[in-house]
């Protein structure tokens, strides 16, 4: 292909706009494209990873270009057999070619991909009952096509989309929403919802929010009057240590002045017996 120059720009930008165009020129194979849509599934949409362009199902003639990944989902209810609904495939440069492309799997996703998405299915093992759930043993199971069951143990298989199971908290207990029954239904992405928890004794129950956040009892605030005299209680303590301390040093005080004293004295005694023994020595002579 040639693309034309204007000659007043750098090359180096001539030549990164010739293989940019170059490579937008580059497409991948739209029949292989289609053929790797599984049963169950469709095209999502595509972008671009050098451009971030998006393209949507309207733009399906934009999906092979190079650079693009393309997003192929399943529908509905139905999920791949790893339980994922998304997979993605990327048209690149074919290996040993300038000019041509070819698609290759993208992040994480393996070629070729499954023939068919399966029906979204919710593992048994996360609605298993334990004895200590405080949860009766018997139980109601309903089905989407509307079929009802009492059991007293699930079946080790997985349960379809939208299967209901009804459990009744034991004499004495209930769920943290503080309801009698706990209803687990399959959700489109292979989850019950909600999870599976134990039953609590009625006084031990938690409060939680409707989106499920655990909320704390409630503690009254201490009034007016018990603030006031929590701050007199303190003030008096304060006030006491103070006099208590100032009494430790008046006594202390009060021992130096009288030590100080009968130093004094001593001392008095003691320069008058020299005082009268001169006198005697001075008589004597």
């Amino acid at each position: 292909m040639f693309v034309p120059f204007d000659n007043s720009e750098p090359s180096i930008l001539k030549v990164l706009q010739y293989f940019f165009i170059t490579l937008l020129a580059i497409r991948c194979n739209k029949t292989e494209m289609l053929a790797m849509v599984p049963k169950r599934a469709s095209l999502a949409g595509a972008r671009s990873t050098l451009t971030e362009a998006q393209f949507g199902l309207s733009e399906q003639n934009m999906f092979n270009q190079f650079g693009n990944v393309v997003t192929i989902m399943c529908q509905g209810a139905f999920f791949y057999p790893d339980h994922s609904y998304e997979k993605f495939i990327a048209c690149g440069l074919k290996s040993s070619s300038e000019t041509e492309g070819e698609w290759t799997g993208y992040g994480g996703t393996s070629l070729p991909l499954p023939l068919e998405c399966e029906p979204v299915t919710c593992p048994y093992e996360e609605a298993f009952l334990k004895a200590q759930y405080n949860i009766e043993k018997e139980f109601q199971i309903k089905y989407e096509n509307g079929s009802t069951m009492h059991l007293t143990s699930l079946k080790a298989t997985p349960y379809p989309y939208k299967t209901k199971i009804t459990y009744t908290c034991s004499e004495g207990y209930e769920t943290v929403t503080k309801t009698q029954q706990l209803i687990l239904i399959c959700e489109k992405f292979g989850k019950w919802v909600p999870q599976l928890n134990p039953c609590l004794e009625k006084e031990k129950v938690m409060s939680i929010t409707s989106s499920g956040r655990y909320v704390p009892p409630s503690v009254e605030a201490l009034s007016a009057t018990k603030i006031g005299i929590t701050v007199i209680v303190i003030i008096f303590i304060f006030l006491t240590s103070i006099v208590l301390l100032d009494l430790a040093t008046l006594r202390r005080d009060i021992g130096w002045m009288f030590t100080n004293i009968r130093l004094q004295k001593r001392l008095w005694q003691a320069k008058k017996r020299v005082r009268e023994a001169k006198r005697k020595r001075v008589k004597n002579q």
